[in-house]
């Protein structure tokens, strides 16, 4: 299972290609570029819990994901929590429409930050 947190960084800095080539956008799609700064963090929490052989269940609740198996595991992650937060909802409001408010170039400059903070702090704990 260690070996397969590859995979997981790997998918992970795909989705930060993505964000920072909507950006680049002639028309640019905020909701899309907010999906990808999620899955993005996502994708390296997973690959923090991989790479220590923790088991989780499957899951796109980052503050979940955090809380039940990244803070037991190391509670200096603490401090990633509110990143979680603001891309929490990210994760499935973002892809369908009805309860769904548009968002703006600050949100995905917001949750791009957001991602790179905890991408940051998770490859320091990797190594």
């Amino acid at each position: 299972m260690k070996n397969e947190y590859h995979g997981w960084l790997d998918k992970a800095e795909e989705d930060s290609i993505a964000c920072d080539a909507l950006m680049k956008s002639e028309r640019v799609p905020y909701s899309v570029v907010c999906f990808h700064a999620q899955q993005m963090a996502e994708k390296y929490l997973k690959a923090y819990l991989t790479f220590l052989n923790v088991e989780f269940r499957k899951t796109h609740d980052l503050v979940m994901l955090l809380d039940e198996y990244c803070i037991p595991a190391n509670a200096e992650l603490t401090k990633i929590r509110n990143y979680t937060i603001i891309l929490c909802d990210y994760s499935i409001n973002t892809r369908y429409p009805g309860n769904f408010y548009l968002l703006g170039i600050t949100e995905a400059k917001e949750a791009i930050d957001a991602a790179n903070c905890i991408k940051e702090i998770i490859l320091k704990q990797i190594g």
